[in-house]
């Protein structure tokens, strides 16, 4: 298996935590040497904010270890630019609106 594979925040959570959540076929090319796999900065950023607001049981050693994680797995992150960020929130679609106070 060959190509590309962008893990979002669940995805990476359940290959790290809890990998039967994972459809067999999806682990096989996280598993596969030559699947180019990446994760947003986001995810980091997800991962943490849950975590601190305790709705993340059990991610403790994914927050603390988290770049040991991303090594073990050879996962590549995407760094989030300003632009990215700008584009994403201008973007057309449902949004939630939530107070961050």
């Amino acid at each position: 298996m060959t190509g590309r594979l962008l893990l979002d925040t669940h995805a990476l959570l359940w290959t790290l935590l809890d990998p039967a959540q994972v459809p067999a076929v999806t682990l096989a090319h996280i598993r596969d040497g030559h699947t180019e796999l990446l994760v947003s900065a986001a995810s980091a950023w997800e991962i943490a904010t849950k975590y601190r607001l305790g709705k993340l049981d059990g991610a403790e050693a994914v927050v603390h270890g988290y770049p040991d994680h991303l090594t073990r797995l050879r996962a590549r992150e995407l760094p989030i630019s300003s632009r990215h960020a700008l584009t994403a929130g201008l973007r057309p679609g449902r949004t939630a609106t939530r107070s961050t106070g």
